[in-house]
């Protein structure tokens, strides 16, 4: 018998961060899947902005976000410390990585989850789903389209576990734990390269990165944008900046050169990767992307 129930009817928030766009798409292809099976969804996109409490407002808590350092965006950890108890509603974690569930992936989930649980929630389902990477080593375009092709289908399982009431937890190993708390000590590092941010001529004032930071880490002064201590180097200023004027002094290898965008590779003329063609993804790296395309979920 199910420890959880949830169906037609059933309250769900899906709350989510997101930087460059892939765990906004997964967000949204969760939540498609569970509207479709009759739940009442409420998707929360956490931002500088946003006041989100759930308690009390739903029969399961989905929180999904992008895995940055080996662990969660600061804005996940201090929303999840700031949540309203709750009495024990059934919740899941949901990761975004370009590398999938591999080391030092591991306990990206662990902190997220243990926050949840000091607040009341019963944590009954973790998983990842895998977008196109956005920093260091690029995706395959092919790849890239093919990961973006089967997002539905994986987010379809997921959300049809969740429904069925299964079960999934993870025990990462002692090596993996203590890489995502070193990846929190990685964290100062990322508002150092959003403070240190250097913009060129080329920058036009036109505000969009101020208007687009999640972390509200920008702001206009004059015609130049200002860069506070908030950062948590999602580099979206940097790839949605249209004059391409933005550049890290710190942490240059973040960036792939010729930039980041989701659109393109969806409107791109690179075929998707076919099933059982693992060309594209040859090299240790691409490892938890190849068992994310052949795994059920």
């Amino acid at each position: 018998m199910a420890s959880y129930s949830i169906g037609s009817g059933s309250r769900i928030n899906i709350t989510y961060f997101t930087g460059t766009g892939g765990t906004a798409m997964a967000a949204r292809a969760l939540d498609k899947t569970l509207t479709a099976a009759g739940a009442v969804t409420r998707l929360n996109e956490l931002t500088c902005e946003s006041n989100v409490d759930e308690a009390g407002a739903n029969d399961f808590l989905i929180v999904c976000y992008p895995v940055y350092a080996f662990t969660a965006p600061r804005p996940v950890l201090k929303h999840l410390k700031r949540l309203s108890a709750s009495d024990g509603t059934p919740a899941a974690v949901i990761s975004v990585s370009g590398g999938g569930e591999v080391s030092p992936n591991l306990a990206c989930r662990r902190k997220p989850i243990r926050l949840l649980e000091r607040r009341g929630y019963r944590v009954v389902y973790e998983n990842m789903l895998v977008m196109p990477a956005n920093a260091i080593e690029p995706t395959p375009d092919a790849l890239a389209r093919r990961l973006l092709a089967v997002l539905p289908d994986k987010a379809e399982a997921i959300a049809s576990a969740m429904l069925n009431g299964v079960e999934r937890r993870s025990a990462p190993d002692f090596s993996n734990r203590m890489l995502a708390w070193f990846g929190r000590m990685e964290q100062l590092f990322a508002r150092l390269v959003g403070k240190l941010m250097k913009v060129s001529g080329e920058c036009t004032a036109c505000g969009l990165c101020a208007a687009f930071c999640p972390t509200g880490n920008i702001r206009m002064v004059g015609e130049h944008p200002a860069f506070a201590w908030q950062c948590v180097t999602c580099l979206r200023c940097v790839y949605n900046c249209p004059a391409q004027a933005l550049r890290p002094r710190l942490g240059k290898m973040l960036v792939i050169d010729g930039g980041y965008s989701l659109s393109d590779y969806e409107s791109g003329d690179a075929p998707a990767v076919p099933d059982g063609d693992d060309d594209a993804a040859n090299g240790k790296a691409f490892d938890g992307v190849r068992d994310y395309l052949t795994s059920h979920v």
